[in-house]
């Protein structure tokens, strides 16, 4: 980009101290007998040009870009969806796990669950297990394909991309994983197996509305180029095709405070449609530089499944075809929903302020995503998530636990659990040397109490931060937790892809 052009700025927690700092200014308002919010709750004008056009932002259906080969929807007489949520390296672990365990699922076809899928939506570090994956599947052409053979390598390019400081997410994801890989690259037209077409999901501050990373929203919103982290990385971005997949899977996970990512626009001109939009940025000695604000995709849906329906629903209905929806959910919020404050370890106020930062939205999430995909055919929608290992069943831990030997040994040393009596234990220390194989561990577990069995797997997963730092122990534990997920409802799964 050229020299002397204002971007915006990233890698800063400003903005969080700040409002954190309102938060617990709020902690004591009703005391003082404050009855109104000491922010205004409304604006003394509004434009209608701008919100009419956010009113008709382009819907999502199952065009990716112009030139892109992705494996055609309905081309086996079912329409698979899958969708996945945020939740920084803890989401991309467990998410690459359930992918890798979904390709062990296998139909009379010789085709497996994972290759049944027709495309994916996706949010911040969903999207870039999804990313990885795919660069990863587009690089092993041809059959023998196996995601969980290649997870010591994966692992290690992620904890190698994570390591030290990173100035620019994008950038570092561009030069380790999934790479410089553009979509053009990986929907060749000339590949004999043509991937699933993926939809990474970013948001548009400050109107948290929905950008897609498609050629019909790159239109809509007259994308020029695109770029991240004041100008260090700027890229093509008229067409999908010439974006490397890994800006767009690092715009998905731009969290405000860490990392920018920015579009250049036509849209926000002076003799443009829209100048005086609140979305539109970029102003420097009198010459207007527009551009649009990209955040993670978590701030509009952090879990990717209102893009999936908006595609299940450009899809025609035919007679015979089956259509299927799992949804993949790595949000760590049940404790705060269901325990005594007393009894937790975080502070209710600093996770009431991290929730409101980046909105998780699971209430109403789970509310709604049966009855909205049942609108479109799909009768039982699959939802993986941490909680879906819990009520873990002992009497099939040998098929369950098999080969899980870092999860194993988490649940039984390092969360907590409600022992006989309603107790909180202690918490343990792990064997001294090697790492105890599952059968051990779980030995262990079972000593500490129903409770513990049936729910510590859960617990694991809820533990972990969302972080944009990898640590390959906890990267291998949260994998395992995903392939476990998928163990528990390997048949639920069977019977929704069948």
């Amino acid at each position: 980009m050229p020299d002397g052009q204002i971007m915006p700025e990233g890698g800063s927690m400003k903005h969080v101290s700040i409002l954190f700092a309102c938060l617990l200014l709020l902690q004591g308002c009703a005391e003082l007998g404050i009855k109104s919010l000491p922010w205004p709750t409304y604006s003394p004008i509004y434009d209608s040009t701008a919100a009419d056009f956010l009113r008709t932002v382009q819907k999502v259906d199952d065009e990716l870009g112009k030139g892109l080969a992705a494996k055609p929807m309905l081309d086996d007489s079912r329409l698979i969806g899958l969708s996945v949520s945020g939740g920084g390296a803890r989401a991309t672990a467990f998410t690459l796990g359930i992918l890798a365990e979904l390709q062990t699922i296998g139909f009379a076809d010789h085709r497996t669950a994972l290759d049944r899928i027709d495309f994916l939506s996706t949010n911040s570090g969903g999207s870039w297990a999804v990313a990885a994956y795919l660069v990863d599947r587009a690089d092993h052409r041809g059959a023998g394909y196996s995601l969980a053979a290649n997870m010591p390598a994966l692992r290690a390019r992620f904890v190698a991309m994570s390591e030290g400081r990173v100035p620019c997410w994008a950038q570092a994801m561009q030069a380790g994983i999934p790479g410089a890989a553009t979509f053009g690259q990986i929907y060749a037209p000339e590949r004999t197996e043509p991937l699933p077409r993926v939809f990474f999901n970013a948001s548009l501050l400050p109107a948290h509305a929905p950008f897609v990373f498609t050629d019909a929203f790159l239109r809509h919103y007259a994308v020029r180029q695109f770029g991240a982290c004041k100008a260090r990385l700027t890229v093509a971005g008229t067409r999908l095709a010439d974006l490397p997949i890994a800006y767009a899977a690092a715009s998905s996970g731009a969290v405000p405070g860490f990392y920018a990512s920015f579009a250049r626009t036509a849209l926000c001109d002076d003799d443009g449609p829209i100048p005086a939009a609140s979305f539109c940025h970029g102003k420097r000695k009198g010459r207007r530089l527009s551009y649009l604000r990209l955040a993670d995709g978590g701030l509009y849906d952090n879990i990717g499944y209102k893009t999936a329906f908006e595609v299940m629903e450009s899809q025609p209905a035919t007679i015979g075809t089956r259509r299927a929806m799992i949804l993949i959910n790595s949000a760590a919020s049940m404790d705060q929903k269901s325990i005594a404050r007393k009894k937790t370890n975080a502070s209710f106020l600093m996770t009431t302020a991290s929730n409101g930062i980046f909105a998780v939205q699971d209430s109403s999430f789970e509310r709604l995503y049966r009855p909205m995909f049942r609108a479109v055919g799909v009768d039982s929608p699959v939802l993986l998530d941490f909680y879906s290992t819990a009520h873990f069943p002992e009497a099939k831990a040998q098929d369950l636990l098999k080969g899980l030997d870092h999860l194993a040994a988490a649940a039984a040393y390092d969360v907590r659990c409600f022992q006989p009596g309603n107790r909180l234990d202690t918490g343990g220390s792990r064997p001294r040397g090697a790492l105890p194989d599952w059968a051990a561990s779980f030995a262990h577990l079972r000593t500490l109490g129903s409770d513990c069995v049936a729910n510590n797997f859960y617990r694991v997963g809820n533990a972990a931060k969302t972080s944009y730092k990898f640590d390959a122990d906890l990267f291998t534990t949260l994998w395992q937790l995903g392939q476990l997920s998928v163990r528990m409802h390997r048949d639920e799964i069977a019977a929704a892809l069948e």
